[in-house]
């Protein structure tokens, strides 16, 4: 017994409700507790990008995302991204093996976006292409398709003093009160987003960059600031729309809040799972609001959006 635990990985951190247990280092992880997942590098460097049936490939966007692919073996999952690296997912085993790098910093954010959705979804929770941030207590969702401010509005929360959950996907899980799992402690953004937030100042810094203006900072967001990664009741998820001038906060129609978050969940390309996915995103909506909020895609709009949502969500908590 003893000789098994001298070899028992130490706890790194928590990200996503899993607990992470590895000899190796983390840099977005947070405190707390939670499902146990071993995360290690492989020894043997085997091409596991040649086996399993492809089940999806996202395809490379510039500046945004490498192509990625999903594969599945008999009993596990293989996500490939680009060309130097790939994350094999054993989701009944709770384990990652990680392919060897000398860019750990770029690999562990990079564990963190396919690699975690796939282990989230084979839980049970939901994986939901959004940031979110916390206002007194709470979780707000804030949903978009890739390039229409997501992140920028989180980054934007998070410069006001508000606590950065996530700043890309969301994990939920779906109970009476249904909670969110904080995300890695990471926010990426652009350049010019960076600078006008004063995020530096804000104690935020850089650890992995490229010179090209085109591809995002990843900067870690220092540890007073992370909180733990305890589950946090959802208050509300806000789709953001755009709007010629002005900013407009309606609530939406529960079929079409389904609709678009079935377009922004990620589901694994099986019945079983999709069903899952969809009858939780169906008790999602039903017990939490969702809101529509339309606003001019620019920066003096940027604070007067925040301090709106911010009053909405109050509002809620008080009635």
């Amino acid at each position: 017994m003893m000789k098994e635990e001298q070899h028992k990985p130490a706890s790194a951190g928590t990200c996503y409700g899993f607990e992470v247990l590895s000899s190796l280092e983390f840099e977005y992880l947070r405190g707390g507790t939670g499902d146990p997942l071993r995360v290690e590098e492989t020894g043997n460097g085997r091409p596991l990008r040649s086996e399993g049936e492809v089940l999806k490939t996202w395809h490379a966007v510039p500046g945004q995302r490498a192509q990625t692919r999903l594969l599945k073996s008999d009993r596990s999952f293989v996500v490939e991204i680009g060309s130097d690296f790939w994350f094999e997912v054993d989701p009944d085993a709770l384990r990652i093996e990680l392919s060897p790098t000398s860019e750990q910093r770029l690999r562990e954010m990079l564990l963190w976006t396919t690699p975690a959705a796939v282990s989230v979804a084979a839980r049970g929770d939901l994986a939901l292409h959004a940031a979110a941030v916390e206002i007194d207590g709470r979780a707000v969702l804030v949903s978009a398709p890739s390039g229409h401010g997501k992140t920028t509005t989180a980054a934007a929360f998070f410069a006001a003093g508000y606590r950065m959950l996530t700043d890309d996907f969301s994990c939920c899980r779906v109970e009476e009160q249904p909670v969110l799992l904080p995300g890695p402690a990471l926010l990426r953004v652009h350049h010019d987003v960076a600078s006008r937030l004063g995020l530096e100042e804000l104690g935020l810094r850089d650890v992995w960059r490229t010179r090209a203006e085109n591809v995002k900072r990843h900067m870690v967001i220092p540890s007073q600031a992370r909180g733990d990664g305890g589950p946090i009741p959802v208050a509300g998820i806000v789709f953001l729309r755009e709007a010629e001038r002005g900013i407009a906060f309606e609530r939406a129609a529960t079929a079409d809040a389904l609709r678009d978050l079935w377009a922004l969940s990620f589901h694994l390309p099986d019945e079983a799972y999709q069903k899952r996915c969809f009858q939780g995103l169906a008790d999602l909506v039903a017990r939490v609001p969702v809101w529509n909020l339309a606003r001019e895609l620019d920066w003096k709009s940027l604070s007067v959006l925040i301090e709106r949502i911010a009053n909405e969500v109050r509002k809620r908590c008080e009635t």
